[in-house]
């Protein structure tokens, strides 16, 4: 429809600031979080569960299921956020960096943690601001990929994580 991503930092502070920056008519989080322009901003569960229902009652309007509705939309595929505690998260992705570099060295962007593109998968590692941990996820068109650079991202910053 048009619509160009605008990538933000995570955390709604940050998102709202980006959308009025640039005029965004809605924002969203992996971790389910939706905002609306119209709605000042705000992360409206309200609105988002009534745009759901539309979309419901479309899905029954036409004899489909929800599921079959969406499934042209739903292109990628990706893993749950997995949470690594470390020790030092400074040094810890420092380290993820030099491991990602020997992979692929011109693919990753600084931004809000780190986020490298192997090619047919992609993630990102970034610094829980709560805690002592980075979290970690990946997306790819392939949930078997996926998940497997899920599997030995997680396996490496967890061998280096309490060093």
């Amino acid at each position: 429809m048009g619509g160009k991503a605008v990538q933000a930092k995570v955390g709604h502070a940050f998102i709202k600031e980006k959308m009025r920056q640039n005029d965004v008519l809605f924002g969203c989080e992996q971790s389910g979080h939706y905002y609306f322009k119209d709605y000042f901003y705000t992360d409206c569960v309200v609105l988002t569960l009534r745009l759901v229902l539309d979309v419901y009652l479309e899905a029954t309007a036409r004899n489909l299921t929800f599921s079959e509705l969406v499934k042209p939309y739903t292109i990628y595929e990706q893993t749950e956020d997995v949470v690594v505690e470390v020790k030092d998260k400074s040094k810890t992705m420092k380290l993820l960096e030099a491991y990602f570099r020997k992979q692929c060295p011109k693919k990753i962007k600084k931004f809000d943690g780190l986020f490298v593109d192997f090619g047919e998968v992609w993630g990102a590692v970034t610094p829980s601001v709560t805690e002592p941990a980075l979290k970690i996820l990946f997306e790819s068109k392939n949930q078997v990929l996926a998940q497997d650079k899920l599997k030995a991202v997680v396996d490496f910053a967890k061998s280096i994580a309490l060093k």
